[in-house]
């Protein structure tokens, strides 16, 4: 009885140390061999993508887009061996690139047809950057242009 007990807390400890592409390899094994499993399984995928909440996304984008250093658009604008890169466009890149695995993530909510659940972190994302306009106004009174004047492009996508 003891073996029984410890190889069964072996596969628990086994299965919670899976590497995440082990653990998709193990359910869709598991899926393959239940296929009466599929129908829950989906309904704990939507629930699980569909669980973000507009504050923790808000929280997310805010410290994202406040963790961009100063520092950072003085090493981005400026001559390079490339050409020159106007501060305005240093500060859009970082701004497009701090928030840009956020809007990916949108994006394949919305592609998912969870449409309630992209615009949950449409907002998030939105409240975060209004919550970040002090640290933003620095930044792009560095960049040298307004947020929304022409070649303030962060939110058109």
């Amino acid at each position: 009885m003891r073996r029984k007990a410890s190889a069964k807390s072996d596969a628990d400890g086994l299965l919670e140390r899976l590497s995440p592409e082990e653990a998709v390899a193990v359910l869709h094994r598991l899926l393959d061999k239940h296929a009466e499993l599929r129908s829950e399984a989906g309904q704990f995928a939507t629930k699980l993508v569909s669980s973000s909440s507009i504050e923790d996304i808000a929280e997310d984008a805010h410290y994202r887009v406040t963790s961009i250093d100063l520092d950072d658009l003085n090493g981005r604008a400026g001559a390079h061996s490339w050409g020159y890169v106007g501060p305005d466009q240093g500060a859009q890149d970082l701004l497009e690139e701090a928030l840009e695995d956020l809007v990916e993530d949108m994006k394949r909510r919305a592609d998912l047809g969870l449409v309630s659940a992209a615009e949950v972190v449409c907002a998030g994302i939105v409240q975060g950057l209004y919550q970040a306009r002090p640290s933003l106004l620095r930044l792009i009174r560095k960049g040298g242009k307004p947020l929304g004047s022409p070649g303030g492009k962060l939110l058109e996508r």
